[in-house]
């Protein structure tokens, strides 16, 4: 799907996925939990009704994406005020996410999946090339998977398995960062946005394990071989692209 266009992955609407996060918490407080769901969700509203503080941070990121907020009408909405970007202090709030999950407290998932709020999601979604359907959201259900775990730097570490690809790319970057022991000052920084590239390259060859035999990308990502050799193609003296292909 994103052979032929790398930055499909992280923007645009084929880089999102069915949303399962949301039925997935409710199953866990359905199972688990003991406080009452609308009162887990109410600090959530609060936040987005209320509103915070932009940030420094903040604020230099969305001026390095302005171009792309002021063309899309609801980050417009959102992040800028009179045709100019929200700046450091300014209060950010979002009235229409605050309702959203208003609806999500008072009637559970079912109306973000088999509702206005899913309809609304997916005619986004599609209207930014995403290929989602009604049909996908409906069809959901929760999927219990087995952790991955890996020792790394002395400490067991238990993560999400694929379809995400952050828990096996997380234990990558770390199992490289190992490689070099001492990390500390503009030296290990360089190593470790390094070592990011490097996984954001390799984890490419990931998929949905329903669809794609995933399981030799996974191995390859927690070997230990495999974080030795990417170790010794990052330079302490130069930079990778930010895209680049691992040969």
């Amino acid at each position: 799907m994103y052979e032929h266009n790398p930055a499909g992955k992280f923007q645009g609407g084929l880089s999102v996925a069915v949303p399962g996060e949301l039925k997935g918490l409710h199953e866990a407080w359905e199972k688990y939990g003991k406080r009452p769901w609308k009162e887990l969700v109410q600090p959530a509203i609060d936040l987005a009704e209320k509103g915070f503080r932009v940030s420094p941070f903040l604020a230099y990121e969305m001026e390095q994406s302005e171009d792309a907020i002021s063309r899309d009408p609801g980050l417009r909405e959102k992040f800028m005020k009179d045709g100019t970007l929200l700046q450091p202090g300014d209060l950010c709030r979002d009235l229409q996410l605050a309702s959203t999950l208003q609806k999500i407290a008072d009637e559970g998932p079912s109306v973000f999946y088999n509702g206005p709020v899913g309809r609304d999601l997916v005619a986004d979604i599609q209207d930014k090339g995403g290929i989602i359907t009604l049909e996908d959201l409906q069809g959901y259900t929760v999927q219990r998977r087995t952790p991955i775990s890996k020792k790394v730097m002395g400490r067991e570490i238990i993560t999400m398995p694929p379809p995400s690809s952050g828990g096996v790319g997380a234990l990558l970057v770390l199992n490289i960062l190992a490689q070099y022991g001492e990390l500390s000052g503009p030296l290990g920084l360089h190593r470790m946005v390094e070592a990011l590239k490097e996984m954001f390259a390799m984890r490419m060859g990931l998929g949905d394990p329903d669809f794609e035999d995933v399981e030799p990308v996974v191995d390859a990502m927690l070997a230990d071989v495999v974080a030795r050799y990417l170790k010794n193609t990052i330079d302490d003296n130069t930079a990778h692209d930010p895209f680049f292909p691992i040969q």
